[in-house]
């Protein structure tokens, strides 16, 4: 999934269209490749240079991006926060401001909730002032949370082996950082390592061994 391989599907953009009130280059197009559809939608996303103005961002937005820059101009701050591949960035519901990708291929991985396009779901008002932020977790042993929005993001650091029984009691999508994590279910086994991106969606039972010096960020769901 984070090679973006397959990403073949044409894709609908009257949705986010309704979120967008400036085009730089209307010609310009995206592919859109949605592995997981439940509590989170995640999505792959590739696409060439472009710019559009959010002038209400419709939802929190957990990026990773594996190809490519992004830069985003607060209409606030009139600041850039410039990102590059590697980078895992929040945008927050409310941000508003210049969503300028740039030129070349570029590629993420986004993690919104799967009401992100429900109008309907944004009526409460949105925070003020909010602004776009790095993912920059903590090397410290122990959950450390990130971000509580529409989900929580929060960092995972364990400081030795751990084997324990879960049974998942909403979505999680795992970025991992470090070490190992070992996925034991119906009498399979998976083992996922640095680079890899686990979702673990809800209802999942099985065990789960994680190796000392184990680091993830987590995206769950409320």
């Amino acid at each position: 999934m984070v090679s973006g391989k397959g990403i073949d599907e044409p894709y609908n953009q009257q949705e986010m269209a309704q979120f967008i009130d400036w085009v730089e280059n209307e010609d310009s197009t995206a592919q859109h490749k949605v592995p997981f559809l439940g509590q989170f939608m995640v999505d792959v996303v590739e696409t060439g240079g472009n710019a559009v103005h959010l002038p209400n961002f419709p939802n929190d937005e957990f990026v990773y991006i594996v190809v490519g820059g992004l830069t985003l101009t607060s209409d606030l701050t009139k600041v850039d926060q410039t990102f590059y591949a590697g980078d895992r960035v929040l945008v927050p519901r409310g941000w508003a401001g210049v969503w300028r990708v740039h030129a070349g291929v570029f590629r993420e991985v986004a993690t919104v909730p799967s009401n992100y396009f429900d109008v309907s779901s944004q009526a409460q008002a949105a925070p003020k002032g909010a602004l776009p932020f790095i993912i920059d977790p903590p090397k410290t042993p122990g959950t450390h949370q990130l971000h509580n929005g529409a989900y929580i993001v929060e960092a995972q650091n364990s400081g030795r082996e751990e084997t324990r029984a879960i049974e998942q009691q909403s979505d999680e999508v795992v970025h991992i950082l470090g070490g190992t994590l070992r996925l034991t279910a119906a009498g399979k086994t998976e083992i996922f390592r640095p680079g890899d991106i686990v979702i673990k969606p809800k209802g999942f039972k099985g065990d789960s061994y994680v190796t000392a010096g184990y680091r993830a960020v987590v995206a769950r769901a409320k």
